[in-house]
């Protein structure tokens, strides 16, 4: 039998016969419109465990030939290597796209942190807020 808790607004779920053993986290993309351009908000915890979820959605998005995409990280408490990975991924696979664009924004605390210890930050395009990326790929 699974056990759950909650953490600061997190489910976090552990095996049985595992104390204190993570096996997965809440993670959740959800995918908007807005004028064209294809919003995703991740929110939660983005690891090994979620990052299958992330993947799944950015393939589609590339295999749609979506060109305007934009990442909103504000409500993602943190996020590890393989996080990283489907990222990189995805901005790969959108640059295959002739006159495709993907924004990140909203990077803050322990998530801006891993981008710039990483210095895979200057891979991207990267803006404060979703108000300065909306404008940027509508213009």
């Amino acid at each position: 039998m699974e056990s759950s808790r909650e953490h600061k607004g997190l489910s976090i779920v552990r095996e049985p016969g595992r104390p204190g053993q993570k096996v997965g986290v809440d993670f959740d993309v959800e995918m908007r419109d807005e004028d064209g351009v294809t919003v995703l908000d991740l929110r939660g915890i983005l690891n090994i465990y979620s990052s299958y979820e992330l993947k799944d959605t950015l393939f589609n998005l590339a295999d749609s030939r979506v060109s305007r995409i934009v990442l909103d990280f504000s409500r993602l408490v943190s996020i590890d290597s393989a996080g990283i990975g489907a990222i990189i991924i995805m901005m790969q696979r959108v640059r295959r796209i002739p006159g495709s664009q993907m924004i990140l924004c909203g990077l803050s605390g322990h998530v801006e942190q891993v981008f710039v210890v990483t210095r895979i930050i200057s891979l991207f395009h990267v803006v404060s807020g979703i108000d300065e990326a909306l404008t940027l790929l509508r213009g």
